[in-house]
């Protein structure tokens, strides 16, 4: 679908990592997305690549046990050690397919709701609605109903 847009000037990745209550504060989340040729026969070889990026985030205190959402920008690979490429709509005019895959030290997170965004800012995310609380009103107390 992003091939057929064309003349597009930047794509963003997103994702949702599932921090557990016992992650370790100081590792990171890192997952990596490659788009890379038709030649690609090996996923990992930045041989192949045609865009590529990847969002690290650090698990802090306050993200234990949380839903943390994670982007950022993917660029066209205009290493000359590579294929160079000249714009977006050249390196995506040779991408034949798109990888994640971790490049974490942590371990045991979950990642969820990968998108793949145009523009130079990820999309809007929410809480999905069977996780919201609705209250309609609240004394001293607490919640009343």
């Amino acid at each position: 679908y992003i091939k057929e847009l064309g003349n597009i000037s930047g794509l963003v990745i997103s994702y949702i990592a599932d921090i557990p209550a016992q992650a370790i504060i100081g590792q990171q989340i890192n997952l990596q997305m490659k788009g890379q040729t038709a030649g690609a026969g090996n996923q990992g070889s930045n041989s192949w690549d045609t865009i590529i990026g990847s969002p690290t985030y650090t698990i802090t205190a306050s993200d234990l046990a949380m839903p943390i959402k994670i982007s950022g920008a993917v660029f066209v690979d205009t290493d000359s050690g590579h294929a160079a490429y000249q714009d977006w709509n050249d390196a995506l005019s040779q991408t034949a397919a798109i990888y994640i895959r971790s490049d974490s030290s942590a371990t045991g997170i979950p990642v969820s709701e990968f998108k793949l965004s145009v523009g130079s800012n990820s999309g809007n995310w929410c809480v999905a609605p069977e996780d919201i609380v609705a209250v309609q009103s609240t004394t001293s107390e607490g919640v009343l109903a």
